[in-house]
């Protein structure tokens, strides 16, 4: 099936593909919902970049723009907004972008994040994914660099903006996929990231770079967002069932988009590149500005050289004020929320939820919807959390913690089964073993063929019984045994007249 370019509508490739469990998410009660429209007025600006993005990346699924918008606030917030808990709180997020490759636009959609920070002279901010560690944690311990005296003017402004956020950076990376499997080879050179998203996530006000090797890096206030892209097939195996990132606490650190297998768009970019909206540029700007930036002073030293005369050295000192962090408030209502919507959370996660490896992930979900809300709050609405602001970040995370469940059933069910379904690859199977005479059991039809590798055998027996109802398969038991093979046409018949027979017309 493919999709209509006039139509410009996302559409399904195969209406089988299959989904998630619905059983296995706990659903949101009527009693936390709030009602439609309510946080309409928290996504004013929001709207605006939607509107954006969508031109910037016409094929992007839906979910993408709006966490685009708030990955960039969550980048730009550059741990300035203090949420007031006991233990204070601030605002980093990292979000992934997930879908099957070239269904939809992933890395497209983010790039309208690198335009507008560059729009915002703050692309410096951006750091890739080719960056070490290592290198990551140089930078953010405010460094100066030892070739500042020969620097213009220009280029040693650009190392005061560096400098006044030294321990604060985004990361947007393309192939987050693989760079995850960077990550977990604890050989090379890029596994220090694991631990350093894990602390830097828990919004330490120190982060003492000597733990990864260098006990000279110390970094001041950090904070680490990321947005990035990766497919299913990247992270089958990092995110199968029990794998280590689930009990490392790092997936449970990560917000992901993940559409739905077998769906994709068809929408062409158009001509002429797209201006970015004033009103959005002067609003993240205003924004940035009424959060505060540190003041940054570098000053030379001066030498002594052996005839007593004071010289220029080649070194400099650098003073740089506080990180200014501005304080959310809680409007009427708001708290009391959030502890709802936490209690049901956090009992879904104990008592009703199925899938062990998200508990992890559960346990973290009220805290990311409160740092949504407080980035929705701090630019709109002068940084008091109101209930519309609150509504739409549990609208935004209730939608995340769908997804959630999606990349898990993505990543642990056989990828066949998101094309074909089970019953045709059974019947498909048995044709093969129709050609050689022979009625196989279940277990042979899995050594069989490669797609029936990994599906239960619960599901398949299943799946055999509604096929022998209809009359398609029978069923022939030896001893404990079960074979199978198509139904003859007389069987085919026989189970049709059996049907009839069982019809009416309404008539009495």
């Amino acid at each position: 099936m493919v999709a209509s370019a006039e139509k410009n509508e996302s559409v399904s490739v195969d209406e089988k593909a299959s989904t998630f469990d619905e059983e296995t998410f706990p659903v949101l009660p009527d009693s936390l919902q709030f009602p439609a429209g309510l946080s309409d007025r928290a996504w004013r600006l929001g709207g605006i970049y939607e509107q954006y993005s969508r031109q910037v990346s016409p094929e992007g699924y839906d979910m993408y723009h709006e966490a685009c918008w708030i990955g960039l606030l969550s980048i730009l917030s550059l741990r300035r907004i203090k949420i007031p808990f006991s233990a204070p709180d601030y605002t980093p997020l990292m979000t992934v972008l997930m879908a099957e490759p070239g269904a939809f636009a992933k890395t497209a959609t983010t790039k309208a994040v690198s335009m507008v920070m560059n729009s915002l002279g703050l692309d410096w901010l951006l750091q890739s994914g080719h960056y070490t560690p290592q290198k990551l944690l140089y930078d953010m311990s405010g460094r100066v660099p030892k070739d500042y005296i020969e620097m213009d003017e220009l280029g040693q402004e650009r190392v005061k903006r560096r400098l006044a956020f030294a321990g604060q950076r985004g990361m947007v990376i393309g192939e987050f996929g693989e760079f995850v499997k960077e990550i977990m080879d604890k050989t090379g050179s890029m596994s220090a990231y694991l631990g350093l998203f894990l602390e830097m996530d828990d919004c330490k006000s120190v982060y003492d770079g000597g733990t990864i090797g260098r006990s000279d890096e110390v970094i001041e206030k950090p904070q680490l967002s990321l947005i990035g892209c990766m497919t299913p097939a990247n992270v089958r195996r990092l995110a199968a069932k029990d794998s280590e990132l689930w009990g490392n606490g790092f997936w449970s650190r990560i917000l992901v988009v993940c559409s739905p297998p077998g769906e994709y768009k068809d929408e062409p970019f158009g001509l002429g590149e797209v201006p970015i909206p004033n009103e959005l540029v002067n609003g993240l700007r205003s924004w940035h500005r009424r959060l505060g930036i540190p003041h940054v002073e570098i000053d030379p030293i001066y030498e002594t050289d052996k005839k007593g005369q004071k010289v220029l050295s080649s070194r400099v000192t650098a003073s740089v004020t506080s990180l200014p962090e501005v304080s959310v408030t809680f409007g009427d209502g708001v708290y009391d929320a959030w502890k709802r919507y936490r209690s049901f959370i956090k009992r879904s996660g104990v008592q009703v939820l199925t899938i062990k490896d998200l508990r992890g992930n559960y346990e973290r979900l009220p805290v990311r919807a409160v740092r949504i809300a407080a980035l929705l709050a701090s630019i709109e609405n002068n940084d008091c959390i109101e209930l519309w602001h609150w509504a739409k970040a549990q609208e935004i995370i209730e939608r995340m913690r769908r997804s959630l469940h999606e990349l898990y059933a993505q990543c642990n069910v056989n990828p066949a089964l998101l094309t074909q379904s089970l019953e045709d690859i059974l019947l498909d199977t048995l044709k093969l073993f129709q050609a050689e005479q022979k009625a196989p059991t279940a277990r042979e039809m899995q050594q069989r063929t490669r797609k029936l590798k990994g599906v239960k055998s619960k599901d398949i027996a299943e799946s055999f019984r509604q096929l022998e109802r209809s009359g398609t398969i029978a069923i022939t038991r030896t001893g404990k045994t079960d074979r199978y093979s198509l139904a003859t046409e007389e069987k085919k018949e026989s189970t049709a007249k059996d049907d009839d027979d069982y019809s009416f017309d309404g008539a009495m």
